[in-house]
C-alpha cells in the first residue's frame, strides 16, 4: 500500500508527506467498551507513522510545532490520509477528519533511522465531519 498524509491549515498552509515516507496508517472509531447501546461518546482517530529524512524534516517539524499548540484558529485542521494500491492509481480508502487536533506526537531516533508517530483526533462535537471514501 502507498499512503499519503495531507494536513490543511488556516494560517500555516499545508503539510504533505508523500507515500515514500509514510510506513503505517491506522483509522480508529472508538466508543466506550461498556456501552450497551450505540453511544454518543465517539472518538475518531488517525495514527500515522513514518520516516524522518532530510527531504521532509521541515514537514515533520511542522507536525511537532502543531502538537504544541493549545489555542488559536490553527489548533483544528483538516487531516486526510489517502491509501492507494501499490500498482494502481485509484484510492483504496481515504479518511478525512474535518476538525482534527494533534493528540500525541513523537519522534524516535535510533542509529541510522529516525521515525515519527502522529495521533490526531476529530473534535468530539464534530463527528459528522468525518469522511470515509474509496
Amino acid at each position: 500500500m502507498r499512503i499519503e498524509l495531507q494536513i490543511l491549515s488556516v494560517e500555516n498552509g499545508e503539510v504533505v508527506i508523500k507515500e515514500d515516507y509514510i510506513t503505517k496508517a491506522q483509522y480508529q472509531y472508538d466508543t466506550p467498551d461498556t456501552s450497551l447501546m450505540k453511544s454518543n461518546e465517539i472518538n475518531v482517530r488517525l495514527i500515522i507513522e513514518g520516516k524522518i529524512e532530510r527531504t521532509i524534516s521541515k514537514e515533520t517539524k511542522k507536525l511537532a510545532q502543531w502538537s504544541l499548540m493549545k489555542t488559536g484558529k490553527d489548533v483544528y485542521r483538516i487531516v486526510k490520509v489517502i491509501i492507494k494500491d501499490e500498482n494502481e492509481s485509484d484510492n483504496v480508502r481515504e479518511f478525512e477528519l474535518s476538525k482534527a487536533f494533534a493528540v500525541d506526537y513523537e519522534e524516535t531516533y535510533e542509529n541510522k533511522e529516525a521515525m515519527f508517530k502522529l495521533l490526531v483526533a476529530q473534535k468530539g462535537d464534530e463527528i459528522e465531519g468525518v469522511k470515509v471514501r474509496d
